[in-house]
C-alpha cells in the first residue's frame, strides 16, 4: 500500500491549511489543478462533512461543473487500494485531493526543516537524519557543498542529501521510506540531531 497515490494528475495551489481547525476532516481552501491546469476550489470546514467544490473566481459556473465530472470520471476510474484481508478501497474526487494535500503538506514542512537542517537519507532508513546548519542556515553554496560532503563521509555508503531533491524525489524518498518501516508508522523526520560532523556543521 503506497503512501502517495502514484501519478496523481491533481495538484495544488493557493493553499490554505489549518491544523488547528483540522477536527474530524484536515481544514482547508485551496486551487485543484487537473494536468496542470486550473480546475476548480475546494474546501473543507475540519469539522467532517464532504468537501465543497466551486468555481474559481471569474470561473464560469458550467466550465467549473464540467472540471469536478472529469476530476471525478478519472478518479473513479482509478484501480481501488487494496486494503488487505480482501478488502479494498476506491478513489474519489475527495480523496485524491487529499492525497495531493497530504504531499503538499509533507514537502512544505520538509523544505522548512531543511532551511535550518541538512537531512541525509541512510540506505534501509525509516527516517531522515538531520545535521545542524551553522550560522543560522545562511550559508554559500560553496560552505553547503563543503559541508555536504563532510557529512556524506560520516554517513554509511549509498547515503544521500535530501535538501537538494526534487520534489518528485522526495515524494519517493518518502515512500521507500514508509515500504521500509512496513507502513506503520509512517516514515517521519527524527528528532534527535547525529552529532557532530565537523567544525562546520553540528
Amino acid at each position: 500500500m503506497p503512501l502517495f497515490l502514484k501519478n496523481n494528475r491533481v495538484s495544488l495551489q493557493n493553499v490554505r491549511y489549518s491544523a488547528a481547525e483540522s477536527r474530524e476532516t484536515m481544514c482547508f481552501t485551496v486551487e485543484v489543478l487537473f494536468d496542470g491546469e486550473p480546475a476548480f476550489m475546494a474546501e473543507n470546514t475540519g469539522r467532517g462533512g464532504a468537501d465543497r467544490h466551486y468555481p474559481i473566481k471569474g470561473q464560469p459556473r458550467a466550465e467549473c461543473d464540467a472540471a469536478i465530472h472529469k476530476v471525478q470520471a478519472w478518479a473513479n476510474a482509478l484501480p481501488p487500494e487494496d486494503m488487505g484481508n480482501g478488502a479494498s478501497l476506491g478513489y474519489s474526487i475527495e480523496r485524491v485531493a487529499a492525497d495531493a494535500l497530504n504531499a503538499w503538506l509533507t514537502l512544505r514542512d520538509t523544505r522548512r526543516k531543511c532551511r535550518t537542517w541538512v537531512l541525509v537519507m541512510k540506505p534501509g532508513a525509516t527516517e531522515f537524519s538531520k545535521w545542524k546548519k551553522p550560522l543560522g542556515g545562511k550559508l554559500t553554496p560553496d560552505q553547503l557543498k563543503e559541508g555536504y560532503q563532510v557529512i556524506l563521509s560520516k554517513s554509511p555508503p549509498g547515503s544521500v542529501i535530501v535538501n537538494d531533491m526534487t520534489d518528485k524525489e522526495l515524494i519517493d524518498a518518502y515512500e521507500r521510506m514508509y515500504a521500509t518501516a512496513g507502513a506503520a508508522p509512517a516514515p517521519k523526520i527524527i528528532s534527535k540531531p547525529e552529532p557532530s560532523p565537523g567544525p562546520t556543521f553540528h
